[in-house]
């Protein structure tokens, strides 16, 4: 008989129930032991959630019959994205990777219910099995993100040229400003254009404030005469002498004037001045000319993740 028949199936586990742990050690990559303390993603994961209680995330398995074959937890943005883990238990034989494939469905299926609109799953390029996996469910590939870090301390080896420049940070006030910037960014940009509208930018905008620590000092829009020419939002990495530019993005009519390079001195000035060490960010591997600039700047590549999405 085909593993995956009728009389498996996927659900929500709720944290009283006796698979819950297990489940979340899956999803994770935890070694679980029934006895014993939580894996330390789990633990992770469970000390954020209290540190911080607008913070959301929920866990889905797949029984093969008595037997729990795969899970998958969702870590829900303040905006309504969710960022999905998931794996399969090593004893559970055959039928693995189609167990997986049906929770990561059930994942989709359930996601309107709980006010999630994208799903995204980050796995590592070389990663056969995981993609595999990815392949037979309904997640489609988007793209590879490069991820790059620099050091703040060495300044740039280039004179940035001189703009007429006007700067506004963020605060509540200003959010309509913000949002207006981050639509004008995503003309005809070249990193991850197929999220383009497929989501409110407010809800966006919400998500980046949910990225890290928010900084709303560290985020900026510079203005033109023509309106506004570029935004960069800039969070804090949680215990560590580091800052991530969890968005970075020039108006159309504003490219190719110097705008990303204000951006950008302003970004690495700040975090040296604020005593941070690093400044990280993520890139489409498909933008060119982005990955052209962060080159200019001695950005230095990190690592890299295939991002596979689900609406």
């Amino acid at each position: 008989m085909n593993p995956i028949s009728r009389s498996n199936s996927a659900s929500l586990l709720g944290e009283n129930h006796p698979d819950y742990m297990q489940g979340l050690h899956i999803a994770l990559g935890d070694v679980w032991r029934s006895h014993g303390k939580p894996g330390p993603k789990v633990a992770d994961l469970l000390t954020r959630r209290q540190r911080r209680p607008g913070s959301d995330f929920y866990l889905c398995t797949y029984h093969i019959g008595p037997h729990l074959a795969s899970s998958a937890v969702v870590i829900k943005s303040p905006g309504g994205a969710g960022l999905v883990f998931f794996g399969v238990d090593d004893q559970c034989g055959a039928g693995r990777p189609e167990a997986a494939a049906a929770c990561l469905n059930s994942l989709v299926e359930m996601a309107s219910a709980k006010s999630v609109g994208l799903l995204e799953v980050l796995v590592d390029p070389n990663s056969s099995y995981e993609i595999a996996i990815l392949r037979q469910s309904k997640f489609a590939h988007l793209t590879d993100l490069i991820y790059l870090t620099r050091d703040v301390s060495h300044p740039p080896q280039f004179q940035l040229q001189s703009n007429q420049l006007t700067w506004v940070s963020y605060s509540e006030g200003q959010a309509a400003l913000f949002c207006q910037a981050l639509q004008a960014s995503y003309s005809e940009t070249l990193d991850c254009a197929e999220l383009n509208g497929l989501r409110p930018t407010e809800e966006v905008l919400a998500d980046h404030r949910g990225t890290g620590i928010f900084s709303p000092s560290r985020w900026w829009v510079t203005l033109t005469a023509e309106g506004p020419a570029g935004v960069v939002l800039v969070n804090k990495i949680e215990f560590q002498p580091a800052v991530e530019i969890v968005y970075i993005g020039v108006a159309k009519h504003a490219r190719g004037l110097g705008v990303s390079d204000a951006l950008l001195c302003r970004v690495i000035d700040t975090s040296r001045d604020s005593g941070d060490k690093l400044v990280t960010l993520a890139v489409d591997e498909r933008n060119h000319p982005a990955r052209r600039m962060y080159d200019r700047w001695n950005f230095e590549h990190a690592l890299q993740r295939q991002a596979w999405i689900a609406t």
